[in-house]
């Protein structure tokens, strides 16, 4: 069941055309709330202010998230609409009573056999009808997979991609904040983000599922980040169809990843051949029915949609004929605009002789033994003497201009008046030079970046009702655990005082017998806050910078 929390003295009642009633959760992006409209119970995503902090960015967050409502309703929790509340964006989607994935394996355990083949099945087809309409989710991950009670239903689908285009993501580690065991090499490695990176993450997905953890684990950042982009990956427990598909999608070349269509098919074992005819079950994904993910989002899709087949469909690349080479009637095309005609050099005319189609006069070339076949080795011979006699001419009165000057240089006599000494060096040919442009670079000042002192306190940003009882130094940051006595919970936050950028930070919290969590990525001011009931209960809380990292022991045991 969902844990719905009361509302808190800093959340907002209504957020445009529903009211807020309760609280639902809080991420790395936002907090999301339960809400209700006038078609029933919604859940509303409202984004943290210091994501997108200037108006222009905001405008085009909006725009990205209205492509979202394009997105097939099937196995996705459908985005209704988007605005704003003051500075802070909000989300608002259909509402999905039911834990997510990561919540249902931790309290749960693993999932086995048939549930775990309808996850893999219900979160492909997610991501196809995802892809189909030209979004990439860019955050796939056990938290953003929701367990309904009509199944599986993926949700935050195109929210990192909004961000991104809004100009406020500008590292790896804070397009996907707090999740780099799901993230793709290419995420990590600054390659192209496409469908093909929805397919890696939904692999380690599905691993977790399987076994509890990640593919390349889950203790260390930059250990899990050097798996993900050398190493291999831990398969776990997972066998047959479902373990050579995972395998399939964690290739490091983002070109050998099957697309979700093409997953679909070999999960349900209706592999498709690149005629479109359906193939022979196979228990793996052949390395021929790998594609490159299209660009544009279809992701292998035919045009009539998931009903296409994703293999040799509509979406399948066909060999055009290259410009002037012939058509399947055995005739030239026409030539290409740009290109330069070539006419036939002057030679003596073919005698006259009766008139055959593709013979002379036609435009086209005759067939071979036909009448008017032009005698091309004849005319050809003639041209080939012509050219060698016009050479050794050439030649011939370069060695005599060669011989003469020799002879001037030795001192005999000549009528032509001797060259001045400059002239006289050698006989190379002279290099005209063109005088190479001002090497000195223009010298514009660097634009120095603006120092901006942190606005945020740890009491705001963790709500009413906290107070600071520790803090510890983490280089040019600080952590801060906070702790609500009415509701009997704990807040960490990790903050700098003045920023010119995003910098690494990160923040921590672990109850002892209970819930963790933790931020981590690249902020302006600060990573959390993280919030989490604790009424007699030891915690464990911590933090890091780009030069520091802590973490306490069980300590504040109650409060």
């Amino acid at each position: 069941m969902v844990n719905v929390q009361p509302l808190g003295d800093g959340d907002p009642r209504r957020l445009g055309d529903y009211d807020v009633t309760g609280r639902l959760g809080e991420g790395g992006q936002g907090v999301v709330y339960l809400g209700r409209g006038a078609a029933g119970q919604v859940a509303i995503k409202l984004l943290h202010a210091q994501l997108i902090e200037d108006e222009p960015a905001r405008a085009r967050f909006v725009r990205e998230v209205e492509v979202t409502k394009r997105v097939a309703r099937f196995c996705t929790a459908q985005v209704l609409s988007v605005g704003m509340a003051g500075d802070r964006p909000y989300i608002v989607s259909e509402y999905v009573p039911g834990p997510s994935l990561q919540r249902l394996v931790r309290d749960e355990g693993p999932r086995r056999g048939s549930a775990l083949d309808r996850l893999a099945v219900n979160t492909a087809t997610a991501l196809a009808a995802i892809h189909q309409a030209g979004v990439v989710h860019r955050d796939f991950k056990p938290g953003n997979v929701l367990m309904g009670p009509d199944g599986p239903v993926v949700i935050d689908f195109g929210i990192a991609r909004a961000l991104d285009a809004s100009g406020t993501m500008t590292s790896a580690v804070s397009q996907v904040v707090g999740t780099p065991a799901f993230m793709a090499p290419e995420q990590l490695a600054e390659g192209t983000i496409a469908p093909h990176t929805d397919m890696f993450a939904w692999a380690v997905t599905m691993v977790y599922a399987a076994s509890g953890a990640p593919a390349f684990g889950h203790r260390s950042i930059p250990q899990v980040i050097n798996r993900i982009l050398h190493a291999e990956p831990d398969l776990g427990a997972l066998d047959g169809r479902l373990r050579s598909a995972v395998a399939a999608c964690l290739s490091k070349d983002p070109s050998r990843r099957p697309t979700a269509r093409q997953l679909m098919d070999e999960l349900m074992g209706h592999n498709v051949s690149r005629s479109g005819n359906p193939g022979p079950s196979a228990p793996s994904i052949s390395p021929a029915s790998r594609t490159t993910a299209d660009p544009a989002g279809a992701s292998g899709l035919g045009a009539a949609g998931l009903g296409a087949a994703g293999i040799g469909g509509a979406g399948a690349t066909e060999r055009m004929p290259s410009p002037g080479s012939p058509p399947g009637n055995g005739m030239p095309g026409p030539p290409h605009p740009g290109a330069t005609m070539r006419l036939p050099a002057a030679g003596p005319a073919p005698a006259a002789g009766p008139a055959s189609p593709g013979g002379p006069g036609t435009g086209f070339p005759g067939q071979p033994g036909s009448p008017g076949r032009p005698p091309r080795r004849k005319g050809r011979t003639g041209l080939v003497i012509g050219a060698v006699a016009a050479g050794l001419i050439v030649l011939g009165a370069g060695i005599g201009a060669l011989a003469a000057t020799n002879d001037s240089d030795g001192g005999a006599p000549s009528n032509t008046a001797a060259p001045p000494p400059t002239q006289r060096s050698s006989h190379r040919p002279v290099r005209s030079r063109t005088p190479s442009p001002s090497r000195t670079p223009s010298r514009h000042p660097t634009p120095r970046k603006t120092v901006r002192a942190n606005p945020y306190k740890p009491q705001r940003l963790c709500g009413s009702g906290y107070r600071v009882i520790e803090t510890h130094g983490l280089g040019e940051a600080r952590a801060y655990l906070l702790y609500n006595a009415k509701a009997g919970a704990n807040c960490v936050v990790t903050m700098v005082p003045r920023s010119s950028g995003k910098v690494f930070l990160s923040a921590s919290l672990v109850v002892k017998g209970g819930s963790r969590e933790s931020r981590s990525g690249s902020f302006p001011f600060y990573a959390g806050p993280i919030r989490l009931p604790a009424r007699g209960k030891c915690v464990m809380w911590g933090g890091a910078s780009k030069t520091a990292k802590w973490t306490s022991g069980w300590s504040h045991c109650g409060k």
